[in-house]
């Protein structure tokens, strides 16, 4: 069985729980990843028929290599700040404001394991399309999924009280509650409800904790010493607020305390029914945070923190692409153990279908590499750097990570930086003239790398 939870922005995003070949789920203990980063490809726009991965300000493209093992930028996506270049496939021309129809022949998690008698579900966030309810647009079920409750982008007008959740595609209206409240309630029903006999792929996207936040008074009540003034979530959408005012952490500390409680009670009904020995958990995230480095009005009273790494959400400097990652995985994954090892979302993929007993389509190219020696304990050598595509918010475009080495440059290549992640893990000290045989290296194998994504049979033309 599989249970990817994803958070939104910077703290937490996938768990997930897998079964072994005979249907058994697989998981119990902890291993943390100290290097993972999410996949990218951060899309911000209204209108966008793209793909879920996992890694920085790139919510959904970076939701969707997880998902898909495949750079987003295979796919056409790229970023410009709010607007959103995309191919249209009828021209091969580059649009603004338009739609990247996806290809059903993309391989996921759902086509992958489906073949091994999988039931699938997905409960919380949807950003793959131009909304639910849009016709002609793939929806959750496109893409695998037998059922689905899911909101598009975020939750509207906040997390409290949501009026945009969907089930199986039919609008629900507002729902009482909170969005990590009601996505795991729906979560828990289905596993009480589904065949006992056959393993699952369950997918939680959590929008806590993404702007605009709110939480139950209980927790915001934890941590008042933090704020200043009554908790009072903006909406979603539409212009600066009129109550916009900085009212310190305490917000946003209480919105990731609610989601970690949420998960909690996730894990606790998978503990009632028998699945805990069995299921392997992957705790992670889809970005680095917003931290108090405000960029947008929206982003008021977002205090992620990076660790002190340099950048966040919407950079290519490790604050934005390198996140929390924790695996638990009974009688594989030894208890309280790190890697270093650099692993990223679309790793995802081909590491979960292998340990399900199940292979991933030979037929397309399939970015991520089976990490599962590193669950393991056993040595793990990656076979191709780690390559990241999308505009970020300081005017790169590309970045490579290479060992302990890391190129980030402009679209254009002129623009450089090189650094030595094994000395200077902050990316303070530019080794470009240092270190030029090895700049030389890198960008050639960055330029390698960018024209097999922009060649990818599948992306849109």
């Amino acid at each position: 069985m599989a249970v990817v939870v994803a958070v939104d922005q910077g703290t937490t995003g996938s768990t997930v729980l897998v079964m072994d070949r005979a249907g058994r789920v697989v998981g119990r203990a902890y291993k943390e990843f100290t290097q993972y980063f999410p996949k990218p490809g951060w899309v911000e726009h209204d209108a966008e028929e793209i793909w879920q991965v996992t890694l920085g300000v790139l919510r959904q493209a970076c939701r969707k290599a997880k998902v898909r093992g495949r750079d987003v930028a295979a796919i056409g996506i790229t970023n410009q700040r709010e607007t959103v270049v995309l191919w249209d496939r009828r021209t091969g021309k580059p649009v603004h404001r338009a739609i990247v129809w996806q290809d059903r022949r993309t391989a996921e998690y759902c086509d992958s394991l489906k073949g091994r008698g999988y039931e699938t579900y997905l409960a919380g966030k949807w950003h793959l399309n131009g909304g639910l309810d849009v016709k002609g647009h793939t929806q959750p079920r496109d893409h695998g999924f037998d059922h689905a409750l899911a909101f598009h982008a975020f939750a509207i007008p906040s997390h409290r009280n949501p009026e945009n959740f969907f089930l199986d595609g039919k609008p629900l209206g507002r729902l009482e509650g909170y969005a990590a409240q009601i996505v795991v309630d729906q979560a828990a029903s289905w596993l009480e409800a589904r065949s006992r006999e056959a393993p699952f792929f369950l997918y939680l996207a959590f929008a806590e904790p993404h702007g605009t936040i709110a939480s139950p008074e209980f927790f915001t009540d934890l941590y008042s010493a933090f704020t200043r003034g009554r908790p009072e979530p903006f909406a979603n959408g539409g212009t600066i607020p009129a109550n916009l005012a900085a009212r310190g952490p305490g917000e946003y500390y209480a919105n990731v305390t609610h989601m970690d409680f949420q998960i909690g009670r996730l894990l606790e009904r998978l503990d009632r029914l028998g699945l805990r020995d069995d299921t392997i958990v992957v705790f992670t995230s889809d970005n680095g945070p917003v931290t108090e480095d405000w960029r947008h009005w929206y982003e008021v009273n977002l205090y992620g923190s990076t660790g002190g790494l340099r950048g966040r959400k919407a950079d290519l400097y490790d604050g934005g692409i390198r996140v929390p990652a924790i695996v638990r995985w009974p009688g594989h994954v030894a208890p309280g153990t790190e890697t270093a090892a650099p692993v990223i979302g679309y790793d995802l993929l081909p590491t979960l279908v292998a340990l399900a007993g199940a292979s991933v389509p030979a037929d397309r190219p399939i970015d991520g590499e089976d990490v599962s020696a590193l669950l393991r304990g056993e040595a793990f050598r990656r076979q191709r750097p780690l390559f990241w595509e999308f505009e970020d918010d300081q005017g790169f475009h590309y970045a490579l990570r290479d060992g302990d080495w890391k190129l980030i440059t402009d679209r254009a290549f002129e623009r450089r930086r090189l650094y030595d992640l094994a000395r200077d893990r902050f990316e303070v000290e530019d080794q470009t003239a240092q270190q030029p045989a090895a700049a030389t290296a890198l960008l050639e194998r960055l330029k390698e790398l960018a024209r097999g994504v922009a060649a990818d049979p599948l992306r849109p033309r």
